[in-house]
Parts: structure tokens; C-alpha cells; sequence
């Protein structure tokens, strides 16, 4: 069930042709993530949040989530500068997601997130530091989405000394099956894992 009155994420994207720029997240033309993040998301819709997104190419998707979330504080990732949007509420920082000095300065420089999505370079070795990095500032009850997981498959995106993407996912599914760490459940979609915080 919606809010009355207001667009859900998938609309917001398809809204206009000109949408600033075009999110791949979006159902039709896209990977179809944002009715997946809906029925996740929405309970915070109204609510001071920080979310945090680990590669923001051009900027589209911080666009939806600046309007999908009017009370949030939106923190953007990239190995490349951006400087758009401009907004208040958004905050950019350029850093590389393989590198944990990068991500200690980050921690110690932000506030905890309740939402983090890693859409960054997606080999096997920069979702594994990012995530291993990052899952200490996430807020507990909060969410940590991985997406694009499809780059399992090619070659190029698995580096030696770091298992395939699938691995990780199962390395993370027997954490919680043996009771260990602080990861209450994750949730797998085609190239999205969702991993919800205890």
C-alpha cells in the first residue's frame, strides 16, 4: 500500500522523460530494483535517515532519493568527481571503495546510515571490502543492498585472493544460519541482495 498522494520510487523515476538523467534501477528500461526497494523502503519514507549510495555515476538515482525521501540526508560514493546535484541535503565524497583507509575516514567523518546501497564497481573485491568496511555503520534494523550481482558471471569483475560474488552471498547466509554476527536476514532478488541489520 502507498502513501496517499505520493509517487511511489518506480513512478517517481518514470515520471518524466526528462528526469534529470536516467536510473537503471527503474522497472522496463532497467534492472527493476525500485518495486523491490519500495516494499522495503517506504516505512521510512517520511522519516530522518541517512542513506548512503557507493557509486553515483551522473547522479540519477541521488535525484530519486532526494525526492522520495524529503526528510533524508543523502550521501553519495564515487571513485570519479561529481559535482551534481547540488542540493542541501546531499552530500558528496570522492573516494575508492578498495580502499579501508578511505572508508576509516568516512566512518569517522559521517553520521551511521540506515540505508546503504552498494552500486559501485561491482568486482568480487570492492563489494567484499566496502561491505565488510561499512556493515559497522550501519544503523541497527537498517538495510544494506548489494546490487548487479549478475557480475558474478563475467571474468573480468572476479579478482584472485576473494571468492565469486555467490560465494560471498553464501558465506554471509551460513553467518546467519550459525548465529553469527549482528545480520537478522537476507533477502535475495535476480542481481539484488537485500541484507537487513538486527
Amino acid at each position: 500500500m502507498k502513501y496517499t498522494g505520493e509517487m511511489t520510487l518506480d513512478e517517481l523515476a518514470h515520471r518524466e522523460t526528462d528526469y534529470k538523467l536516467w536510473t537503471d534501477k527503474r522497472s522496463g528500461d532497467g534492472m527493476g530494483y525500485l518495486p523491490i526497494y519500495e516494499e522495503y523502503f517506504r516505512i521510512w519514507r517520511n522519516d530522518t535517515i541517512h542513506l548512503l549510495e557507493v557509486g553515483v555515476n551522473m547522479g540519477a538515482s541521488v535525484l530519486l532519493w532526494l525526492d522520495y525521501f524529503p526528510n533524508a540526508h543523502i550521501y553519495g560514493v564515487d571513485i570519479e568527481p561529481r559535482t551534481r546535484p547540488e542540493h542541501e541535503r546531499y552530500t558528496f565524497i570522492q573516494g575508492d571503495q578498495l580502499s579501508k583507509p578511505f572508508w576509516q575516514s568516512f566512518i569517522e567523518n559521517h553520521p551511521k546510515m540506515d540505508i546503504i546501497i552498494d552500486d559501485g564497481g561491482h568486482r568480487n573485491d570492492q563489494i567484499e571490502t566496502t561491505y565488510w568496511c561499512l556493515w559497522q555503520h550501519l544503523n541497527p534494523g537498517g538495510l544494506y543492498c548489494i546490487e548487479d550481482l549478475g557480475a558474478a558471471y563475467n571474468p573480468d569483475c572476479n579478482r584472485p585472493g576473494f571468492g565469486n560474488h555467490m560465494d560471498f552471498m553464501k558465506l554471509l547466509l551460513d553467518r546467519i544460519n550459525m548465529s553469527r554476527g549482528d545480520m537478522k536476514t537476507l533477502h535475495f532478488y535476480r542481481e539484488l541482495a537485500i541484507i537487513r541489520k538486527k
